[in-house]
């Protein structure tokens, strides 16, 4: 599986803080794509005062504000998983899908829309993309941008296993 190559990962210094996160891969890629979902701990002492590098804490779960993809296809589809398995898609683990896109879409109309990663049996700071090309000719490089609060920075303990 093909890992998205992370090119930017900043914090707003506000109140919460939201990640402005970007990636990049090639559409050559088959199967799935893998986004690992880097995150500021919000337990950071003042991270009003001084920007925190997120590239230390993960995000297992997200409240996602911005979803910005595009590349050089006139007609491409996009869907994302939660749950490391291209049969997950057309089921609960698809969590978005954009159809016939033409180089890029940018989504900002989620309210609360929050999104946590279901890999079991060992839960990851990850999303996944399953990228198709309608078009004859080659996409170039898929370019992503999320725009998330962390939720939660730390594995989720399951109340039915312990």
């Amino acid at each position: 599986m093909p890992i998205a190559t992370l090119r930017e990962a900043v914090t707003t210094m506000s109140a919460p803080p939201y990640s402005i996160v970007r990636w990049n891969c090639p559409t050559d890629s088959t199967g799935l794509i893998e986004l690992q979902l880097p995150a500021v701990y919000h337990t950071a002492t003042s991270y009003i005062v001084d920007p925190k590098t997120i590239n230390t804490a993960k995000s297992y779960a997200i409240k996602l504000s911005v979803f910005a993809i595009g590349c050089d296809s006139t007609s491409f589809d996009i869907q994302v998983l939660t749950k490391n398995d291209v049969g997950a898609a057309g089921s609960i683990y698809e969590v978005m899908k954009y159809t016939d896109i033409d180089q890029s879409h940018i989504d900002q109309s989620f309210s609360e829309f929050v999104i946590k990663n279901c890999d079991t049996p060992v839960m990851r700071n990850k999303l996944y993309i399953i990228f198709t090309n309608n078009d004859l000719s080659p996409g170039g490089d898929l370019d992503i941008q999320l725009t998330y609060m962390t939720l939660q920075d730390r594995p989720f303990t399951n109340i039915l296993t312990g």
